[in-house]
């Protein structure tokens, strides 16, 4: 989230959802910042970040992901989106809050499943640590692709989906927390859902 690219969140995507070239759209937005300085949330960069796995695996993303890290983990993806170029999307992915919960235990138990390491320790720690600041005042930072928090002095990871899908990792605590919504609220209502919870743990 630090590509620099200039992108507004539930906009930009629309201004380009009908071209046939994603990325060639992506990478003709301007370049508004210098790039790995700021943080700027966008489906956009998510987008080539799965291009990059695609080219380098040589396998299509959720081919890849299955034999990866869904088939292991016995996730099943229901549905997810394909852009006009066939490639599946930067958003758009759909599983169960059980599903949920599993994946969430897995980056608990640093890459563990059952007994079998699914992706390296080394890469959970690197994954989940605090890369770049964005409200001090708050004590809330970004991963790779993680949002951290803290609440009532508890480091909180959280996979954050549209809408307020969320998978809320607490270590310290050696818990995992699943919410899913309709889509229409207030997508951050879990974080003070935990707040009340961690404060009386």
């Amino acid at each position: 989230m630090t590509s620099g690219l200039k992108w507004e969140e539930d906009v930009t995507e629309y201004q380009i959802q009908n071209e046939k070239d994603w990325a060639k759209g992506i990478l003709s937005q301007k370049q508004d910042k210098y790039p790995g300085k700021s943080f700027n949330y966008s489906t956009g960069d998510t987008y080539l970040l799965g291009l990059v796995i695609q080219n380098a695996t040589g396998k299509e993303l959720k081919t890849y992901m299955e034999e990866k890290l869904l088939t292991p983990l016995n996730i099943t993806c229901e549905y997810w989106h394909k852009n006009n170029d066939q490639y599946t999307s930067g958003c758009n992915f759909f599983i169960t809050p059980k599903e949920m919960a599993i994946f969430g235990q897995m980056i608990l138990d640093k890459g563990k499943y059952k007994d079998k390491q699914i992706v390296p320790q080394n890469w959970i720690d690197i994954s989940t640590k605090e890369t770049i600041s964005l409200r001090e005042e708050e004590e809330c930072s970004y991963g790779y692709l993680w949002w951290i928090d803290h609440i009532k002095n508890h480091k909180v990871i959280t996979a954050w989906g549209h809408g307020g899908q969320m998978i809320h990792i607490i270590p310290d605590k050696k818990m995992v927390v699943v919410f899913t919504t309709d889509s229409s609220g207030d997508e951050g209502f879990s974080f003070g859902v935990l707040e009340e919870i961690l404060s009386h743990s």
